[in-house]
């Protein structure tokens, strides 16, 4: 019989991950690098701290009773017989009642054992009431009485409360455990021995569990009637894809035979590979035994259980400690000491047990909270700090390359390959000018084709670079490969306030694979998704940007009700429903042909003045111009607009009459009052034609023509998803990506968005939104830019090529140009680090010897508190010494899909640009002391004003920093900046430069919300 310390121990081997299976990756291994001191903390350190803290607390007890019966004994003086009983006559005078009372407490202050019993039964009810399969969530109740559950509530008027809402949505990812049942007298254990998970958030349908080759991945111990069968989850060769279904189909009838893979098919061939691999004929019976009433063996049962989707949705809680001494607090008043209870039925007796109890409860478990706070808190340091920039590439059309560089471009075998694949040159027609090869005359004459900086060497990028004396200016987007949150949380300095469109598509949680999540916290589980990337989001909007998010109805309204929160409802624009099918689905109650696309703008009446710039101009009926102003014809507009914004409601005074004007009930007037005076002074505020009417707003036929008419809410007028599908097909001859949007629909979303200045989707797909701004720039001249981000495969084969599509041709089919009319494009790549390689980078450093006994004997918080922190401290994804001395040399294992990681360095240059928010104006290469050196120049905004910023990077071992401080007064333009920022610099003597080092520390770990 399991008891209830038992059933507590169990829970905590669970809480501290030891379920999970021997894997030598994230946090699998650096809990399998810890796991025997957390083991001596559960089964010794854990019930210590019972035993002393109840018998603390016992003791204080009966030694508060002991006090009182002393006391009471010297005030009855004589009222006691020879064998030291109470005198019968005394035992109805109150004072004799009160000792009969501490004497029946003393005897009852015995009861350590069921107390004891209590107390594992009290922490393990509340542990695994708020753990839930690798997280801890809210799930507080209002007693074991009432399954209500109590939601924190701070008197907001309307409450959108989710139960991960204070965690951080890390990504949907692989839980491996190992995994035991029996049948008869076999215990069957099922281990994982190897597992390849992609990074970031990628989701992936074709990994799947198989048995191991050889003797190893089926072991059968007779003695022990123990069978133990080793996985591998990873993806099958075409061979093994072949083998399994070979088996699958030996076993079924002609009309049940696969010709594809899938996991059904594949359990019910492991089950009769495992049956054939086995030597036991009892084992092999009961394995294949087919209980009553199913119509499947015990051993497919549990291979469906195993090998069934295991992904979960992994969160990382932003304040486990203060979450759970809260709940406990709850927990101990309403489950512990439910005070109803000791009100109406209990005794003194009882009460002082259960405070007892409740003490050493409270006490224990905030020792358990403290040490899972501390590898909770760990995994969200790595989760929440800015992420290294592990690749920095360029694409660029050969318009913007020096002609000096051609001669390198054309011996560069994978640039040339790259162009026969991307720009099908093979299957051109004279009216492209393709004669056969590629050579200089062939450059000449397409001056957009692109080149990948990715393909040649640094020299040759360094070179190219030192052509742009104003980089950032000069690029026309950048793409980010990497998971959302982590990009926005990278680009928070450089970008803030400057972003003028957003705009998203994210996965719309029908329930189906676009967006997989925990069992029954589907909604919850996009809630925390969507709030923590749109509070970053929201950082680099500018104060006038426009905000658009298209969803369908499965969250739609969910969503607007968080954007309401995040954005104010005040900044709500429009709800537009866009006709994005037109096909209908026959087998639907009601077939689904829309979506919706919310709108919010901070600045609305800034709003106004932009809007629908692409509408068909206004005509000039009701246009006058009866007072001669010399911009033309005009009309007169309400000046009072709905109620937006408190702060619009004043009063307005005819400055010819004196009459005072209020705007009508329930609205306000368009503008603040520092704006209508200049309006006023403007000439474009009247009062009616008399001059004596309420205020209104002169509208230009001049601006109106440009604006045009004020958009509607319906988008009939748009293409559906099936053109958009179409476009991305007519670039690569096949289905390359699912239900794209259409380019028209972000035109418009683009244009109403006033993006001029850069436009943000960081849910970039198959990148609809550079493809629109960049026809947009092509329709009319325009200089808009636009940063994407994705995580997913394609942004190597759809997205990015995409791109050096659209710059070569705005005409495609069948995967191949119809011109060569393209347009100058200049863009940078990036990837930067995810969540699992910064985890794959930690090291464990145990302390040894006499460090060892001082830490962990002499040092009480060491195991509790500072565990991982000192013994991580020297991890490369933590950012070592190493990096500011060997900046160029500084590498990170870094995994690429499905490949193991692999080291590469880091390109710290760019991780520094990002962390000060510097604006790059040029890249520049040195050689000194026979070096490499990295001197960048740009600018930040600091302390409203901006400062011209030098950056100098080098190896440092060896250098001689006189002459460098001689060489950089001759060579390098210090004198012109404000700031210069040197690694390692400590004993640099470059006048006026400082150490980056411990900026770039402080900065990478200043990350999150």
């Amino acid at each position: 019989m399991t008891t209830n310390r038992q059933k507590l121990q169990n829970l905590l081997h669970e809480l501290f991950q030891f379920d999970y299976a021997d894997l030598d990756f994230g946090i699998y291994r650096i809990m399998k690098a810890k796991q025997a001191d957390v083991e001596n903390f559960i089964e010794e350190d854990l019930l210590n701290a019972v035993d002393e803290s109840l018998s603390k607390f016992q003791t204080a007890e009966r030694e508060d009773v002991e006090r009182k019966i002393a006391k009471l004994r010297r005030d009855l003086k004589g009222g006691f017989d020879e064998k030291g009983d109470l005198i019968d006559d005394l035992k109805n005078i109150k004072v004799g009642q009160d000792y009969l009372e501490l004497d029946r407490q003393l005897k009852n202050l015995n009861l350590a054992d069921e107390t004891e019993a209590h107390i594992f039964d009290d922490l393990y009810r509340f542990f695994s009431r708020y753990y839930d399969n690798g997280d801890f969530l809210s799930q507080r109740r209002y007693s074991s009485q009432d399954h209500k559950f109590a939601v924190p509530y701070n008197g907001e008027e309307v409450l959108l409360h989710w139960a991960n809402r204070d965690q951080y949505y890390v990504k949907t990812g692989e839980r491996f455990t190992h995994y035991r049942f029996t049948a008869g007298h076999y215990t069957i254990w099922f281990k994982l021995a190897h597992a390849d998970v992609p990074k970031d958030n990628v989701k992936s349908n074709h990994r799947y569990f198989i048995l191991r080759g050889g003797e190893d991945g089926c072991r059968y111990e007779e003695n022990d009637h123990i069978l133990t069968l080793v996985f591998e989850y990873r993806p099958l060769s075409d061979d093994e894809e072949k083998y399994y279904l070979e088996i699958y189909n030996a076993q079924q009838s002609k009309s049940d035979r696969r010709k594809t893979l899938d996991r059904s098919v594949l359990v019910i061939a492991l089950e009769h590979e495992i049956i054939d691999r086995l030597d036991a004929p009892e084992l092999k019976a009961h394995l294949a035994r087919v209980p009553e009433g199913k119509n499947h063996s015990v051993l497919r049962k549990h291979l469906n259980k195993y090998t069934a989707r295991n992904t979960m949705d992994y969160f990382v809680h932003k304040d486990l400690a203060g979450f759970l001494h809260r709940e406990l607090d709850y927990f101990i008043k309403t489950e512990v000491l439910y005070l109803d209870d000791w009100i109406e039925h209990e005794t003194e007796i009882m009460f002082l047990h259960a405070m007892t109890r409740a003490k050493v409860v409270r006490a224990v478990a905030r020792h358990i909270i403290q040490f899972l706070a501390q590898i909770e808190n760990f995994q969200k340091r790595l989760f929440e700090k800015k992420k290294f920039v592990v690749q920095t590439d360029y694409c660029l059309t050969l318009d913007q390359v020096p002609g000096e560089l051609y001669a390198e471009i054309l011996a560069n075998r994978a640039q040339l390959d790259e162009w026969q694949q991307l720009y099908r040159l093979d299957e051109w027609d004279e009216t492209l000018f393709w004669q056969g090869q590629i050579d200089r005359a062939f450059m000449d004459a397409h001056p957009y084709l692109m080149i990948d900086t990715a393909f040649y060497d640094d020299d040759f990028k360094a070179r190219l670079l030192a052509t742009f004396d104003d980089l950032d200016a000069s690029i026309d987007g950048l793409l980010i490969h990497g998971e959302n949150f982590q990009a926005l949380n990278l680009m928070q300095e450089k970008y803030r306030e400057r972003v003028k469109c957003i705009y998203i598509d994210p996965p719309y949680n029908t329930g189906n694979d676009d967006f997989v999540y925990k069992d029954s916290y589907q909604h919850s589980s996009w809630l925390t998704m969507m709030a923590d990337r749109l509070s970053l989001a929201k950082r680099v909007l500018h104060e006038s940007g426009v905000f658009f998010a298209n969803i369908s109805d499965e969250e739609q309204a969910r969503l607007k009700i968080l954007l309401d929160k995040l954005f104010g409802s005040d900044a709500f624009l429009a709800d537009v429903i866009w006709h994005a099918r037109k096909s209908v689905s026959s087998d639907a109650i009601f077939s689904l042909s829309h979506h919706h696309t919310f709108a919010y703008c901070a600045d609305q009446l800034g709003f106004e003045t932009v809007k629908d710039t692409f509408c068909l101009p206004a005509d000039k009926d009701g246009f006058e111009n009866h007072d001669n102003d010399p911009r033309g014809l005009w009309k007169a507009d309400p000046f009072d607009a709905p109620n937006i914004r408190p702060n619009l409601t004043y009063q307005i005074e005819n400055p010819a009459t004196g009459e005072k004007f209020w705007p009508p009930e329930g609205r306000c007037w368009r503008t603040t009052p520092e704006k209508y005076k200049h309006l006023l002074a403007d000439n474009r505020i009247i009062f009616g034609k008399t001059g004596t009417a309420k205020p209104q707003l002169k509208r230009f036929w001049s601006e109106a023509k440009e604006r045009g008419r004020t958009p509607t809410t319906i988008w009939a007028d748009i293409d559906t998803t099936t053109r958009g599908t179409q476009q991305v097909q007519n670039l690569f001859d096949y289905k390359a990506f699912n239900n794209p949007k259409p380019v028209n629909l972000l035109i418009k979303i683009l244009k109403l968005g006033n993006s001029q200045d850069i436009a943000l989707d960081y849910f970039a797909g198959s990148g609809t939104t550079a493809h629109a701004v960049m026809n947009l720039n092509r329709e009319d001249g325009g200089e808009r830019k636009y940063i994407l981000v994705e995580m997913g495969d394609y942004f190597d084969t759809v997205l990015k090529p995409r791109l050096q599509k659209v710059a070569f041709s705005a005409n495609w089919k069948d995967g191949g140009p119809q011109d060569s009319e393209g347009m100058s494009q200049f863009f940078k790549y990036q990837r930067i680090e995810s969540y699992e390689d910064s985890l794959n980078n930690i090291r464990i450093q145990e302390p040894q010897g006499e460090q060892r006994r001082l830490l962990y004997e002499e040092f009480d918080d060491y195991m509790l508190g500072y565990m991982l922190d000192f013994e991580t401290r020297a991890s490369k994804s933590l950012l070592t010494q190493e990096a500011f001395e060997k900046p160029f040399d500084y590498k990170l294992k870094i995994q690429r899909g499905y490949a193991s990681p692999q080291p590469e360095i880091v390109d710290l240059v760019e991780t520094f640009h990002y962390l000060i928010g510097m604006q790059v104006e040029s890249i520049r290469h040195y050689e000194h002391q026979e070096r490499d050196y990295t001197l960048t120049q740009g600018t930040v905004h600091s302390n409203g004003g901006i400062q011209r910023v030098l950056t100098l990077w080098r190896k440092t071992e060896g250098l001689d920093y006189a002459q460098e401080e001689k060489w950089a007064s001759e060579q390098l333009p210090t004198n012109k900046v404000d700031i210069i920022y040197v690694n390692n610099g400590t004993l640099c003597r470059i006048p006026g430069a400082e150490p980056l080092d411990f900026i770039f520390r402080d900065l990478m770990a200043a990350g999150g919300q």
